[in-house]
């Protein structure tokens, strides 16, 4: 209630998230389209600053008490994700095949163990065979067994 309506800057120490925010919505993760919804009402400029230099928390960064809000948000962004496995136009016969698929895959296995953990902060550290991934590393995401780029399944 204090920023609603005013410019601010906002700073983060999540490098990622300054390359999401300013990508167009649709190219968001499901998972994350339900977060950067709920920002388009303020007026805000994302910037990334070095977690070294955030010395000083303020109110708005402190761990609060979980609201029932937020557990109604989880929910919503949980039936988001499987509503995005189950809405596919694929037979349930070739999704068990692709989730096995992709299981075996090694590299979309090394994928999934990535987007999990997070891409390292240079490219130089991610291993040879995920380099195609590191330009759209944001769009990647991880639901039911499957690996999506946005709303498109990555086929083993």
């Amino acid at each position: 209630m204090y920023v609603y309506g005013r410019d601010f800057r906002l700073e983060s120490d999540h490098k990622p998230l300054e390359t999401i925010a300013k990508k167009p919505l649709f190219k968001a993760p499901p998972r994350i389209q339900r977060f950067l919804l709920r920002l388009q009402k303020y007026r805000y400029t994302l910037v990334h600053v070095p977690g070294k230099q955030l010395i000083v928390a303020d109110a708005l960064s402190r761990a609060n008490l979980p609201s029932q809000e937020e557990r109604d948000m989880e929910k919503e962004v949980n039936c988001q994700v499987h509503l995005l496995t189950s809405s596919l136009a694929v037979s349930e016969a070739k999704l068990k095949e692709l989730q096995t698929a992709t299981k075996q895959d090694t590299e979309l296995q090394k994928l999934k163990d990535v987007i999990r953990n997070r891409f390292p902060s240079h490219r130089r550290n991610l291993d040879s065979l995920l380099g195609p991934y590191w330009q759209d590393q944001d769009e990647y995401h991880e639901s039911e067994g499957l690996i999506f780029k946005g709303n498109r399944i990555v086929i083993p």
